[in-house]
């Protein structure tokens, strides 16, 4: 009877500890599946961030026109801004057999020039005049520019080249980051506007 006893909370206890290692194991077991999915996920989403970025980075090596590359240029704003009002932007959207070279002012010359002013509407007709001094035909690289050079712009009136000591200046104003090249032509970003009093009058 004893031994009965003895056998019978034997079996008892093995298998209550066969069902506690049981319910161990599969915590164990549902922690490390859990784990696996997480890193699975991650996987997932890197791969996806790293597809993203390639296309991303094909997108933005892709050839660009000088409206597009100036609308990437922060120190650009108030010209992009300023060619889409006075109608000029498509101009230089477009790819075709006639590039340009723009000498783009940056955002505090043109703060100077009272651009603002310029870009109300009764100044239309003074606004383009003063963008089209500051474009010309034919795509210049900085090599190209020559001391004494005039430039023919789409205003109508001349630039004039200036090389000293390596600078370069067209009319007052310096040349301060060349060779933007674009698709349809190429941006010289100079520190001034070109004779802005000749439209301001």
């Amino acid at each position: 009877m004893i031994l009965h006893r003895f056998f019978g909370c034997t079996s008892v206890l093995l298998i209550a500890s066969a069902l506690l290692g049981a319910c161990g194991d599969g915590g164990k077991a549902a922690r490390e599946k859990a784990r696996q999915d997480s890193a699975r996920i991650a996987d997932s989403i890197a791969r996806l961030e790293a597809e993203a970025k390639r296309v991303q980075d094909s997108v933005n090596a892709l050839p660009k026109t000088i409206a597009q590359t100036a609308q990437l240029r922060s120190e650009l704003n108030k010209l992009v801004a300023a060619l889409q009002m006075a109608e000029l932007a498509g101009m230089l959207e477009v790819e075709s057999s006639t590039n340009y070279t723009v000498f783009a002012p940056t955002d505090s010359a043109l703060t100077v020039a009272k651009i603002d002013e310029l870009m109300q509407p009764a100044n239309k007709a003074r606004l383009q005049n003063l963008l089209k001094l500051h474009i010309v035909e034919n795509a210049l690289p900085l090599a190209n520019l020559k001391d004494g050079q005039k430039l023919k712009t789409m205003a109508g009136y001349d630039v004039v080249v200036s090389v000293k000591n390596g600078k370069v200046m067209i009319d007052k104003a310096t040349v301060v980051q060349p060779d933007i090249k674009a698709s349809n032509g190429v941006i010289h970003i100079i520190n001034g506007t070109l004779k802005p009093k000749m439209v301001l009058q």
